[in-house]
């Protein structure tokens, strides 16, 4: 690394500030790491004599190798990086004790470049996010997998869209690349700046994602029309349903009460969103992840969705169909069959709807039960998505 850099920035033909730019051409704002050493440690590198190697008590603690001269003063966060307001408590010793040579001063300030960051606005406040993408293969492969991530958030369709981009853009490409070795794991790293630092201080919260094959198996069975899209209203904030539905795929923790929860809010306030698409994503999610048989659970889910719009087509009220769904809602939230099937069969008796559910072993089977008892409220409820256009 120190030839190349000496063979680059010798190069007479190369402006020495154009040099820099090029190689910090991801340089993020200032306020989050500081650049302002930067020339000096190049013109040092690039001068041989700057990294001779001396006797112990001047070598830099971090190479052991070539001569200390800087402070330890480049930290990106409390989290990442190292900084003199920190040095003394974390190290027991003071950052004027701490120093290092050019070359290990220019990589470890330059550590940002491996994370790709964003600013989110909260509340009316923006907050700083980090991700970082590591996968378990050469340093080559771990670099042309983040670099395609920053490429992809560039994009203007993919901006503040972290975990989609990587859910989508990047795994289905990584898979594509080494679809038959995917035994190295991607981990996705997201450093968040939250709301808890003292004044004048940023607090963070690191959440580790990792990629397994399981999951990487199911993302590359999953259509971009089959993510769902939308928002919905939470405590006066949008919430963007493909992110959150995306970071608990990732995090693989999706579930019934999840379902149970979107199925909820659609019963209760105007929302901009798809049930049947977020229906369908989560219950292959978990049909995915329990290794239920894809026909007979196809068969359950038309099935059950199909007998939910018999009867909604024999009911005129929007209000009793919503009132109707959600006592049935309730019922599968709790897990009870019983109580579910008592007003399902009252339901099939009054309208004069063949009965569907238990054809499939839906009362045997739990999972089943579930894909059926929220297939068949979705098509309850499917009269109301048609006619407000909730297509997202």
């Amino acid at each position: 690394m120190v030839f190349l850099l000496q063979k680059i920035y010798l190069n007479n033909s190369l402006n020495k500030s154009e040099f820099i730019s090029y190689f910090l051409n991801l340089e993020v704002n200032k306020r989050i790491c500081n650049y302002e050493n930067i020339q000096n440690y190049l013109y040092d590198i690039c001068n041989s004599k700057s990294l001779e190697e001396k006797n112990n008590n001047k070598i830099c603690f971090l190479c052991n190798k070539y001569t200390k001269k800087y402070e330890l003063n480049n930290a990106i966060t409390q989290v990442i990086g190292f900084n003199k307001d920190n040095s003394n408590w974390i190290w027991g010793f003071y950052d004027s004790k701490v120093k290092i040579c050019p070359l290990c001063a220019l990589i470890y300030t330059c550590a940002v470049h491996g994370m790709a960051f964003i600013k989110k606005s909260i509340k009316g406040e923006y907050k700083t996010y980090f991700y970082f993408l590591n996968r378990n293969a050469d340093l080559k492969t771990m670099y042309q997998s983040l670099m395609l991530y920053i490429e992809e958030m560039r994009k203007k369709e993919n901006e503040n869209k972290p975990y989609y981009t990587l859910l989508r853009e990047i795994t289905i490409k990584l898979i594509k690349t080494k679809a038959e070795s995917f035994i190295g794991n991607i981990h996705f790293i997201e450093i968040k700046e939250n709301e808890f630092g003292g004044q004048g201080t940023k607090s963070y919260n690191i959440y580790n994602f990792n990629i397994t094959p399981e999951l990487a198996e199911f993302v590359y069975k999953i259509s971009s029309e089959e993510i769902p899209k939308g928002k919905y209203i939470n405590k006066d904030v949008y919430i963007d349903v493909t992110e959150e539905i995306i970071k608990k795929t990732l995090d693989q923790s999706l579930s019934y009460s999840d379902l149970n929860c979107y199925f909820d809010i659609y019963i209760r306030q105007s929302v901009f969103y798809s049930l049947y698409k977020i229906r369908n994503y989560i219950l292959k999610y978990i049909n995915h992840y329990k290794g239920g048989n894809s026909m007979n659970y196809e068969t359950i889910v038309k099935k059950g969705f199909g007998n939910g719009i018999e009867i909604s087509q024999k009911i005129d009220s929007q209000n009793k169909l919503k009132g109707i769904a959600y006592q049935l809602l309730n019922d599968l939230k709790i897990g009870d069959k019983n109580a579910f099937m008592d007003k399902y069969l009252r339901l099939s008796m009054s309208y004069d709807v063949s009965i569907r559910l238990g054809s499939n072993n839906e009362l045997t089977d739990t999972d089943s039960f579930m894909q059926f008892g929220y297939s068949f409220i979705n098509g309850l409820l499917s009269k109301q998505e048609s006619k407000e256009g909730k297509n997202g």
